[in-house]
C-alpha cells in the first residue's frame, strides 16, 4: 500500500530510521560521548550549563573563540528530537573556534515529554538568549549562525524562518541570517507513517506548520544545506526539496552531498578543521 509518495510502510521506515541503516551507531554514540568529555576537560574557558529557559533542559555549553568579537554558531544536536543530549556534541567545536568563530551547544526537552512545536520555541529562546546576553558573552550578535543535524536541522532552518520581533519584539528582523544545515528532516509527513511517529506524536496540521520547506523566511537568509552521499533518497530529497522552496522565494541556499559520509558521521565533519562543512560555515560568517 502506498503510505507516503509511493513508498510502502516497510520502504518508508527504511528511509527515515537513519539507526537500523548504521549498524555501528552504538559505538559511534560512545565514541562521541567520550571526545566530547576530552573536549569539555581540556577547555578551561568554556562555560557548561548556562541555563536560557525554565524547562528542565533549557540550557547550553559555550565555547569562547581567542578572538575580539566574534561571531557565534549556535550548534544544535540531532537525535529526532527524542535522544541524545548536548554534551555528546562537544567534540564538534574545536574546528570552529579555532578558526574565530565561538560556539554555543544548546540542549532541549524531548519528545514525547514535550512536542516538536515547544522545542522549536525552546530554540527561539536560547537564540534570543544569546542575542540578549551577546555582550556578556563577547560576541558579535549581528552574526550569529545555526547549524544544525537532523533534528538540529529543522530546528535551525525553522531560527532561520522566525519573524523575531512577532516572538520578541526587542529582537530584529532576520536576527539569524546564515545557516548550515546538515541532513534534515524539512518536511515533516512523512515521520507520521513510520515508528518513530509513537514518541512524536504529530497531527496533520502540526506537520504542515513545523515543516521548514513550508515556510518561507520573513527576512533573507543565507544557508548551506548538505546530506552524507551515502544517506537514503529520502534525506537528499528532503534537502533539495528544501532548497528549491527557499531558492524560489528568494533565499540564498545551496544543496550539496558530503561524499563518502553517512547520516552520523556526516556532522563530525563540522569537528574538523578544513572540511567541506567548516568552509561553508566559515564562508557564511564572512571569516
Amino acid at each position: 500500500m502506498n503510505v507516503f509518495r509511493g513508498y510502502d510502510a516497510e520502504a518508508l521506515e527504511k528511509q527515515y530510521n537513519a539507526r537500523a541503516s548504521i549498524p555501528d551507531h552504538p559505538q559511534i554514540f560512545q565514541r562521541w560521548k567520550e571526545e566530547s568529555a576530552l573536549a569539555r576537560a581540556t577547555s578551561p574557558k568554556a562555560r557548561l550549563d548556562l541555563r536560557f529557559g525554565q524547562n528542565p533542559k533549557e540550557t547550553l555549553d559555550f565555547f569562547p573563540a581567542d578572538a575580539k568579537n566574534p561571531p557565534l554558531v549556535m550548534l544544535i544536536h540531532g537525535g529526532y528530537w527524542r535522544s541524545l543530549d548536548k554534551s555528546d556534541f562537544s567534540d564538534k567545536v574545536g574546528a570552529l573556534v579555532a578558526a574565530g568563530a565561538s560556539v554555543a551547544v544548546v540542549n532541549y526537552d524531548l519528545c514525547p515529554e514535550v512536542s516538536i512545536g515547544e522545542i522549536m520555541d525552546e530554540m527561539r529562546r536560547a537564540a534570543a538568549w544569546l542575542f540578549h546576553n551577546a555582550a556578556d558573552l563577547g560576541v558579535d550578535r549581528t552574526r550569529i549562525q545555526a547549524i544544525g543535524h537532523s533534528a538540529g536541522g529543522q530546528l535551525a532552518a525553522a531560527l532561520l524562518a522566525t519573524d523575531w520581533p512577532t516572538f520578541d519584539a526587542a529582537l530584529p528582523a532576520g536576527m539569524i541570517r546564515t545557516g548550515v544545515l546538515v541532513s534534515g528532516i524539512y518536511e515533516l509527513e512523512p515521520l507520521r507513517h513510520v515508528s518513530m511517529h509513537q514518541d512524536l506524536r504529530l497531527t496533520a496540521d502540526q506537520a504542515k506548520a513545523w515543516s521548514p520547506v513550508l515556510t518561507v523566511p520573513p527576512a533573507k537568509v543565507s544557508a548551506a544545506a548538505v546530506w552524507g552521499a551515502l544517506e537514503t533518497d529520502e534525506f537528499r530529497r528532503q534537502t533539495e526539496d528544501l532548497a528549491a522552496a527557499w531558492k524560489k522565494a528568494g533565499m540564498a541556499i545551496s544543496a550539496e552531498a558530503i561524499p563518502d559520509r553517512h547520516h552520523l558521521n556526516v556532522i563530525d565533519e563540522i569537528g574538523r578543521p578544513g572540511s567541506r562543512l567548516v568552509r561553508l560555515s566559515l564562508k557564511l560568517l564572512g571569516l
